[in-house]
This record gives structure tokens, C-alpha cells and sequence, in this order.
């Protein structure tokens, strides 16, 4: 592993963490820490496997044995040894710990911050434990002096997204008020079955992982919702929400305006056009969040989780996945000015679904300004770098995160980082041929295109996103469109249009199961949003 990039080993031998009280990396709720050393430097776990702390109190030592034996399984373990480092009862004992501390958090936690204090906000990370362990390695660990904000999406294809929700929440119950967990759309039971974290699970504990899936299903819906930080930005992963029962006129979305000329006699009201109100602070405190499946019902925590800002003013329902809604620039006004608040920092979209959405700009760095209105700013954070990772449709984007210093927290500091380089364990190969004559097919192809003066065949290997980490065989096409293939063609040019035409039909096989399999999701899962209160 000496030659490995990324998070190998010659990158760690020199970091150490001194926890020393007067540069306040130690809180004071642990002061017992203090002049404690810290060796990061990758190896060997220094307990295999975990057991939960004799005491029942969990440590420094405790998270940085566990943040190291997870670095190290994630180089050396498959998978199906994961329950072999960590047994699924102190699993279940870890997220029953944090659950008693989430459950009583309200649906938005409210940050006091003072002189000496820091607030780092990191956004989607989608499974990347690695990038996590990139990000602390930058700017320190939670501390008395620094503060973490999580605005959700712990889970995604990755391989690692257990090992990634398990640090964090290892994290809350050691300092739990120096890290603050949101909730993301995908710690949800739908969205987690279908982004593979059901079956990432299951793999890791292939006889209890239906318990564990469960209890982490159980501390998703206890997650609080947003973050007020220093009294002047607001946090959360998909943005602004409905309000329920009132109606556009007794909506804040009225807002005074000076005229042209700046003369306070010439103030007026100006209406935000919308059949949607735009929901407060207040109602989201009252929303009842444990819960697990969203329905209809759910609008605002749906709002919460799913909505995503546009260039276009108003208040409308959103075209992505029929969840949520879509606001403009007046409604981030119309928000800020009521809350009395500077900035929106939220999450939700990457480079991939910013793609999609006209007139807002790239998130190739890992952060974005989308709204800058006259009471402050709206920017988007996505902390997950290169994603998606190992598919065709490569951003090579990169991964961000939020400071937010004192004196002035509503200019956060955005900081972009590359990827770290992924173990060949976290690559799906998806083999499109059959498992039977694969090789044999490989083989033959060869000779025919290298008598055609090619040197290799097309590969029918291919390396896509994982949602396990498991390689996944695809059968052959039963009917290739082009074939048959005129009589008069010659050998080696109709072997050669044999096999591409074969390989073409069975990846268009590939696409049409993939689209039928999200098309029976939307069927399922995906509701439509109530109709706005008259």
C-alpha cells in the first residue's frame, strides 16, 4: 500500500492531533483529553474486531480506532468481512446511543457561536468515506474551537456508506454539541433501498443486516431538518418549503419595496405570483419529522428534503421526481428578509443535476452562489468530489466545504477539493457477456479484429458507480437489431459486425432494464404534492 495515492499510508505518517486545551481542540465536557496524542498513520487496526467500550462511554481512542480500522478494511476487506471487524450488536449499540441524543434535537437546531468558534458545513457526501477522512485531515477534527454541520446525504452507491454514517454518528455521541447531523432525502426507506445502502448492508451482515437496516432507517427519520448558525445562516439539504393552511395573503411572501427614487412614501406592497405560500421558520419547527416514508401528507418535510432554487421568480411544484418544489430569487428574498437571516447554505444537487437545470451555474468546484438578492445569498454545497464516480459521464468535478468565521459567519469561506484516489475494490465491473463463454468470446474477438488490423477487441467490460462494490454479470441480447448480416460478407469484417452489433444490443438491454426499474420506482414511490390550501 506504500505506493498508493490518496489516503495511503506515506500521507498519514506525519499527521498527528495533539489535543491540547489551549488551542481548543478538546472540549471542555472532555477535558480528560487533554495532552492526549493521536497516531493516524495507516495500518494495522489496533483492535480487531471493535467491541463497544467496556464502560459504555465512547472515546477519543475509541472514534480514531474505528475511523482507522474502517481506512484499513476499506484497502484489505471485502464486504462480506465486514461483520468480522465490527459485529452487528455494537453496530445497534452505537446508533441506539446517538438515537437518545437526535431524538430530543428540535427540527431545526439553532448554533450559538462566539469569538473563538468555527463552523465547517459540509454538504452531500454520498458514501465517500475517504473524502471525509480527506476533509478532517485539512481542517481538524470536531472540537471545542470547531464545529461541524452535516447537511445529509451520508449514503449513496458507494461501498462505504455504512462506515461513513457510523463515524458521524460515532462523532454525535462523543460531542454532541460540536457536530450537528441533518437529515438528507436519501435517508429515507425508499431512496436508501434503491441507492443500494439496503444492500450494501445486507452484504455487510448477511444475517442480521435487516436489524441494522432498521435501526439506521429509524435514526434517518430522527435527524433534524435544518441549522440556524450564529443567528444569521440557515442550513439545511434541499432548501425552502410550502406553508400549509393560510393562504397568499396572509403569506409572508408580501413584502414592502421603496420606489424608484428610494422615497419611504412611495412604499407598496409587491406580491410574490405564486398559488404556493411560501412556508416559515415557525412552521417548520412544528413539522412532525419521524418519518420514515414520505407521503403526501409530508409536504413541508418533503419540501425540506427534495426542493431546489431557480432562476425563474415564483413558487412551483418541481419537475425532479415530483417531490418538492422549485423556487426563484423573490422567494430566497421574501425567506430571508421575514427570518431575518443572511445567507442559505444547502445541498442536494451535484454536478449531475445541476446539468439539468437552465440558468444555474456549474457545480464543477463543488459549491455555487445561485441566488444573490438584496437581504443576502443562497449557495449550494456538494461535498462529494468526481460524482458520480466511475461512470460515463464524468464532471471531474470537485468536492467543497463551508467556514464560517467569526466576526462575520454570513461570509462563509468555500474551499474546493479534489477526490481521492478509490481502492479498485469500490469499481463495479459489469461484464456484458455471458458468464459461460465470456473468455472464450473475448478471445475470438481478438484474433478476428487484430486479422483486421485492430489490436484488441471493444471490451465488454465495463467499470460504472457500485451500489456494493460487487461485480454484476449481464447476459447477451436474445435479439440484436442489424443481423442477419449480409451472405456475401467476409471473414474477419463479419465477425467483427457480429460482435459489435451484439455487444450495441446488449447494452441497449442493459438501458431499457435500468429506465424499466426506475420507471416502476417513480410508480411506487414517488407521489404527487397536495394541492395548495384555498
Amino acid at each position: 500500500m506504500g505506493d498508493e495515492e490518496g489516503l495511503g499510508a506515506h500521507d498519514l505518517q506525519d499527521i498527528e492531533i495533539i489535543m491540547e486545551d489551549k488551542e481548543g481542540l478538546v472540549c471542555g465536557e472532555h477535558s480528560d483529553m487533554q495532552d492526549k496524542h493521536v497516531d493516524m498513520e495507516l495500518g494495522e487496526p489496533t483492535q480487531d474486531p471493535i467491541s463497544w467500550p467496556q464502560n459504555g462511554e465512547i472515546t477519543l481512542e475509541w472514534i480514531v480506532n474505528l475511523m482507522e480500522t474502517f481506512k484499513w478494511a476499506s484497502w484489505n476487506k471485502s464486504l462480506s468481512e465486514f461483520a468480522s471487524i465490527m459485529p452487528h450488536f455494537v453496530v445497534e449499540e452505537l446508533i441506539t446511543k446517538a438515537s437518545h441524543i437526535l431524538c430530543q434535537e428540535p427540527n431545526c437546531v439553532k448554533i450559538q457561536c462566539d469569538n473563538n468558534t468555527e463552523v465547517v458545513v459540509i454538504g452531500d457526501l454520498r458514501g465517500q468515506y475517504l473524502d471525509l477522512l480527506g476533509i478532517w485531515e485539512s481542517v481538524g477534527l470536531p472540537s471545542d474551537k470547531q464545529l461541524f454541520v452535516f447537511n445529509g446525504n451520508y449514503i449513496d452507491r458507494g461501498k462505504s456508506s455504512l462506515e461513513l454514517f457510523l463515524v458521524l454518528l460515532a462523532w454525535k455521541v462523543f460531542l454532541p454539541h460540536r457536530i450537528y447531523l441533518l437529515r438528507g432525502n436519501h435517508e429515507s426507506s425508499d431512496i436508501s433501498e434503491i441507492c443500494g445502502f439496503l444492500k450494501e448492508v445486507n452484504r455487510k451482515f448477511p444475517e442480521h443486516g435487516q436489524t441494522v437496516y432498521r435501526k439506521c432507517l429509524e435514526v434517518f427519520a430522527e435527524l433534524p431538518l435544518a441549522s440556524i448558525i450564529a443567528d444569521c445562516v440557515y442550513t439545511t439539504h434541499g432548501g425552502l418549503f410550502r406553508s400549509e393552511g393560510i393562504t397568499s395573503s396572509q403569506s409572508f411572501g408580501e413584502k414592502e419595496i421603496q420606489d424608484d427614487h428610494g422615497n419611504k412614501s412611495g412604499r407598496k406592497k409587491q406580491k410574490i405570483t405564486t398559488t404556493l405560500c411560501l412556508g416559515s421558520l415557525d412552521e417548520l419547527h412544528q413539522v412532525s419529522r419521524f418519518v420514515q416514508d414520505l407521503s403526501a401528507k409530508d409536504a413541508i418535510l418533503t419540501d425540506v428534503l427534495w426542493s431546489d432554487p431557480t432562476t425563474e421568480s415564483g413558487l412551483t411544484e418541481n419537475n425532479r421526481g415530483d417531490a418538492g418544489l422549485l423556487w426563484g430569487p423573490d422567494c430566497t428574498e421574501a425567506f430571508l428578509e421575514h427570518s431575518k437571516l443572511k445567507v442559505i447554505i444547502r445541498s442536494h444537487e451535484g454536478p449531475d443535476s445541476i446539468a439539468c437545470q437552465k440558468g444555474l451555474k456549474n457545480m464543477l468546484e463543488g459549491y455555487s452562489t445561485d441566488h444573490e438578492v438584496e437581504s443576502g445569498k443562497l449557495h449550494t454545497l456538494f461535498s462529494a468530489p468526481d460524482y458520480p464516480q466511475h461512470t460515463s459521464k464524468d464532471y471531474k468535478s470537485k468536492g467543497a466545504y463551508a467556514i464560517l468565521k467569526p466576526p462575520n459567519f454570513d461570509t462563509p469561506e468555500f474551499v474546493s477539493f479534489e477526490a481521492r484516489k478509490r481502492h479498485e475494490a469500490e469499481i463495479k465491473t459489469i461484464s456484458f457477456a455471458q458468464q459461460s463463454d465470456s473468455a472464450a468470446t473475448s478471445s475470438g474477438a481478438d484474433i478476428a479484429f487484430r486479422a483486421s488490423g485492430i489490436a484488441t477487441s471493444p471490451s465488454w467490460i465495463i467499470s460504472l458507480a457500485d451500489d456494493v462494490g460487487t461485480p454484476a454479470q449481464i447476459s447477451e441480447a436474445s435479439k440484436v437489431e442489424g443481423s442477419p448480416l449480409p451472405s456475401d460478407l467476409q471473414e474477419p469484417h463479419k465477425s467483427n459486425y457480429e460482435y459489435l452489433l451484439n455487444l450495441i444490443g446488449s447494452l441497449k438491454k442493459e438501458i431499457k432494464k435500468k429506465d424499466d426499474e426506475l420507471d416502476d420506482y417513480k410508480r411506487k414511490y414517488i407521489f404527487q404534492s397536495p394541492s395548495p390550501a384555498k
